[in-house]
């Protein structure tokens, strides 16, 4: 399983389920798993998201779309990394619109401090010290809570690579 984000989440969530045993391995792109909690940001956000009908999405397709022609490198976080060529085509072809219930657990998982399921049933993270494949992580060092995996995940077999000064998308659309 390779994924990035919430790809990547999705396939180190994945690995707690029957021990991994539908698994080879895991390779997950700035997927963290501990979040910082920001205290009055985040409840504010959690009132405002629970207002919203749970049928609605974002248009973030359309406004990425939209915007990708606009946009360079250094208007996107300062992410230096990449060049404006690929954070364009990744806007226009990369994105899709986000279900306001995944809002709804990306802030219970700030608010919690951990990657867990709906309803904050399972948290996958306690849940990954009994992970029986090997996984390798890489993150950006403006992408705080991708380290944490290596902390939690039960196989020997864990690799972390940290690039220095990447952000989020960086790794997907960096010249290296």
């Amino acid at each position: 399983w390779v994924g990035h984000g919430l790809g990547g989440q999705l396939g180190l969530a994945w690995a707690t389920e029957d021990d991994g045993r539908w698994l080879a391995t895991v390779c997950a792109l700035n997927a963290p798993v501990r979040f910082a909690s920001p205290a009055t940001a985040a409840r504010r956000r959690a009132l405002a998201l629970q207002l919203l009908p749970r049928h609605w999405e974002l248009p973030t397709r359309t406004l990425a779309r939209l915007s990708a022609p606009f946009l360079l490198a250094d208007e996107l976080g300062g992410a230096a990394c990449a060049h404006g060529p690929r954070y364009r085509g990744l806007l226009a072809y990369a994105t899709e619109d986000i279900a306001v219930d995944l809002l709804r657990q990306l802030e219970g998982w700030i608010a919690t401090g951990s990657l867990t399921s709906r309803g904050d049933v399972i948290d996958y993270t306690e849940a990954m010290l009994a992970c029986r494949v090997p996984v390798l992580a890489l993150g950006g060092s403006e992408q705080p809570g991708v380290a944490a995996t290596m902390d939690t995940w039960g196989h020997d077999d864990r690799s972390y690579v940290l690039v220095d000064g990447y952000a989020a998308m960086d790794l997907l659309a960096g010249a290296d």
